[in-house]
């Protein structure tokens, strides 16, 4: 029983790590997005890529929201040990 329980608690934390790192990615996705869009307009031309950008920022962002997770995961479980 006690096996059955740890992959369900691995399951969780998979999803829950997936949908927070996520979550903060679309978020700066479109703050980037946005701003970039935004610099674009008063500067009358293209000056910054309005996709490129957010997408290395959001990825950069979802990496380190992933890594932030787990760590945390990694210290639970080392306190239960």
């Amino acid at each position: 029983m006690k096996k059955s329980m740890g992959k369900v608690r691995l399951g969780h934390r998979i999803v829950r790590t997936l949908f927070v790192s996520g979550a903060v990615a679309l978020l700066v996705f479109l703050g980037f997005h946005v701003g970039c869009v935004a610099v674009n307009t008063i500067a009358g031309t293209t000056v910054l890529d309005p996709v490129g950008i957010p997408l290395l920022a959001s990825t950069a962002v979802g990496f380190a929201g992933f890594g932030i997770e787990w760590s945390k995961d990694i210290e639970e479980q080392e306190k239960e040990k």
